[in-house]
């Protein structure tokens, strides 16, 4: 066999495997990428939903970050901006031109005539939207655990309800996502034990931070809440935590993030966007749980009595005010108005007697007097015997 046709029988069989594999490759995607919940599969791609990043290790070294985000790229480019491997490499920014291919996905689809690889990677991208990792187990994605809580809705009193779980992701997420965390047994200043159930809206700004600035950043953002959390709790009566008109939960997440915000951003390159206080549980009885409430409650009844009696007299006051300035006003006639209008308050408040006005002079007996007097009860006539 001469050298030709070696030659020819290699090229052939390299162009005939690339056929085989372009017509079975977007039938058996499914077999040739990643499972996290199969963690030992082997696989050569990974499908990146929206919004997600995807750690590429090679002998469990960082190998390259790949990205699903059309309006997103990294700050460094290969071959030029920060040393690659570096955090400021892989920070997120916003791209500039929107068209822009992101920089690492388009050094690994770079197009080699004569490299039959790439021809195939770029076919199985374009034709079913897998990214290329490498060849499993030597060049895979880095896989962790994930400890999290599931919001869950409580049937009897509609409450939200917090479930951990624990899982298995190849991914961090570079826009907004929820993350409730559950903290529990933290004492407040009289001694309660309670739990503490937030909400925090996050966003992975650096996933090179995020994976390797800490060993597990789902634990960091607990254990930063947590502390945060422990610290302002301490400070507080358990009542003063229950008064609602205080909005002393808004303190509370708004030290928790404060105090936490600057940490998740410049070690686990993670912002912290917003932060809520889903549920405050201290661990009482429904008796213990009065004795803390009551008092408050009382309280707050008092300054509703006093404020709607403060009201009240207000209102008195201002009705004699004007009624005065009226009667001063209108001169005798008023001050005549005045005074019958008390001595008709005073006969409905008796129900007897009856009253008669007479006109003084040329002055006329003004119509609302009148219009009081029709209102009484006209006196009962005694029964003839």
């Amino acid at each position: 066999m001469d050298t030709v046709t070696i030659l020819f029988l290699g090229i052939g069989g390299a162009v005939g495997t690339l056929v085989v594999l372009a017509i079975i490759s977007p039938i058996f995607i499914t077999f040739l990428v990643d499972n996290p919940k199969r963690p030992g599969k082997p696989y050569l791609f990974t499908f990146i939903e929206p919004n997600q990043a995807k750690n590429v290790i090679l002998g469990g070294n960082l190998k390259r970050f790949l990205m699903n985000n059309g309006m997103k790229r990294f700050s460094g480019k290969p071959g030029s901006g920060p040393v690659r491997n570096s955090d400021g490499y892989w920070k997120i920014i916003k791209k500039q031109n929107p068209h822009e291919m992101e920089g690492e996905f388009k050094e690994l689809c770079r197009f080699k005539w004569w490299n039959p690889l790439n021809w195939w990677i770029k076919y199985v991208y374009w034709s079913t939207g897998g990214f290329w990792v490498g060849f499993w187990p030597w060049q895979k994605l880095k896989m962790y655990e994930l400890e999290r809580y599931d919001e869950e809705i409580h049937n009897d009193t509609g409450d939200v309800v917090l479930k951990k779980k624990k899982d298995t992701s190849d991914h961090v997420r570079i826009e907004q996502f929820i993350w409730p965390i559950s903290i529990k047994n933290i004492e407040t200043t009289d001694k309660v034990v309670v739990d503490l159930d937030l909400r925090w809206l996050l966003r992975v700004v650096n996933p090179y931070k995020a994976y390797y600035g800490v060993d597990r950043w789902d634990h960091a953002v607990s254990n930063l809440s947590r502390d945060s959390g422990t610290t302002i709790i301490r400070t507080m009566k358990l009542n003063a935590v229950l008064n609602p008109s205080r909005g002393r939960m808004r303190d509370v997440a708004d030290f928790i993030k404060e105090e936490s915000v600057k940490i998740l951003l410049r070690d686990y390159g993670i912002e912290g966007m917003e932060l809520q206080v889903l549920n405050f549980n201290p661990q009482l009885s429904e008796e213990e749980r009065k004795k803390f409430t009551e008092p408050w409650q009382a309280e707050q009844d008092r300054k509703g009595i006093e404020k709607r009696y403060a009201g009240e007299a207000k209102g008195r006051a201002n009705v004699v005010k004007q009624t005065g300035e009226a009667a001063r006003a209108l001169g005798p006639i008023g001050h005549a108005a005045l005074e019958a209008q008390r001595t008709i308050k005073m006969a409905k408040e008796s129900g007897e007697g009856v009253i008669i006005f007479t006109e003084h002079g040329d002055q006329k007996l003004d119509p609302v007097i009148l219009n009081e007097l029709k209102k009484l009860p006209k006196p009962s006539t005694p029964e003839r015997r």
